[in-house]
């Protein structure tokens, strides 16, 4: 929908690690926060998995949305850029444990967006 205007409160914040981390930890961990902490309403607009020579690729983009009020509206938008990514195996208190070793680039970008479902626009043109 949409339709109004998208204020950027801050554009393509950039994340780097590389080393050894659990994926799917940092996955749902990052998906809990903004649902579960700070209700937002969290789509996956792109997932594509790639198996490369050096490793798996993905590309990952979620939009995640939270009502400020009935005109306005938070949306983050979080890309994930996963590359040489590969399976390791590590001690992790005294277990064996599989994680992923690659880099990890997110890109996240915040913006307020007015009128968002385009209540307010169509309300004003029928006044006019």
């Amino acid at each position: 929908m949409g339709g109004g205007e998208k204020i950027d409160i801050f554009k393509k914040a950039t994340i780097k690690l590389s080393g050894i981390f659990d994926l799917n930890e940092l996955y749902v961990h990052l998906h809990n926060w903004l649902v579960q902490d700070y209700r937002y309403d969290v789509q996956e607009t792109k997932y594509e998995e790639k198996q490369r020579t050096v490793g798996k690729q993905f590309l990952i983009s979620w939009k995640a949305t939270r009502e400020i009020d009935e005109y306005s509206q938070f949306i983050l938008l979080i890309d994930w850029d996963l590359r040489n990514m590969k399976d390791v195996v590590v001690e992790r208190g005294g277990e064996k444990a599989k994680l992923q070793q690659g880099k990890l680039k997110m890109i996240i970008t915040a913006q307020i967006e007015t009128d968002y479902d385009g209540r307010w626009k169509s309300a004003h043109s029928s006044n006019s």
